[in-house]
């Protein structure tokens, strides 16, 4: 499997004015395309309380090895859908 970093996506977005619209798709075949909603920065490992709701960022991302990935920071793209 193939991961982008921060890294590489800035680089790639250096040629992009800041104008462009940033949008994604609900899988890696691109059945859906929409506008993302939100983004969210999470870093992987760590336990979260949020209104009695317990869970552990990273958990559940297909790509994230919540051993090999603990620490790093991931960032979330949420779309429209």
């Amino acid at each position: 499997m193939n991961r982008i970093t921060v890294k590489d996506l800035k680089e790639k977005l250096k040629r992009i004015p800041d104008d462009a619209i940033v949008c994604c798709q609900s899988d890696s075949e691109g059945n859906e395309t929409s506008t993302v909603l939100d983004m969210f920065i999470e870093k992987v490992g760590l336990k979260v309380d949020y209104q009695g709701y317990n869970f552990t960022q990273g958990e559940g991302i297909i790509g994230i090895d919540l051993d090999k990935d603990k620490d790093r920071y991931i960032v979330i793209l949420q779309p429209s859908l």
